[in-house]
């Protein structure tokens, strides 16, 4: 698990203990149990270590990475976010494995995404 995923989860557990223990005692309250009580609800996505080598996946993990509707609700562009399409990618890549993935994309798109890159981060301090 990565260091930012490992805090990310850290964070949640924490809120969901704060949720648990919060009171709805005044009407500023109420809204603040509300919110403690969806992120109670939250579950976080377990981590995918993507490999180059396809790897199996099972129901929990599909389900908090996959939306439940597939939507074009941007104008053309699937789902609602960016977030959350990059997150369905990462399911197939993940299930896929890089080599297949990679196979699909042709040569001079990886080699043109390299270039720029290598030359980005030689211009950045």
């Amino acid at each position: 698990m990565s260091d930012t995923h490992d805090s990310f989860t850290k964070a949640v557990e924490k809120l969901k203990k704060v949720a648990r223990e919060l009171e709805p005692t005044n009407e500023e309250n109420k809204e603040w149990c509300n919110l403690a009580n969806e992120i109670d609800n939250m579950d976080v996505a377990p981590e995918l270590v993507l490999k180059m080598q396809p790897q199996l996946l099972h129901y929990d993990i599909t389900s908090k990475y996959l939306p439940q509707k597939w939507e074009m609700p941007r104008g053309g562009r699937l789902l609602y976010s960016d977030r959350e399409l990059l997150e369905a990618l990462k399911l197939i890549i993940f299930n896929s494995g890089v080599k297949n993935t990679l196979d699909l994309i042709p040569r001079e798109l990886i080699e043109a995404y390299l270039h720029k890159k290598e030359n980005s981060s030689k211009e950045s301090p």
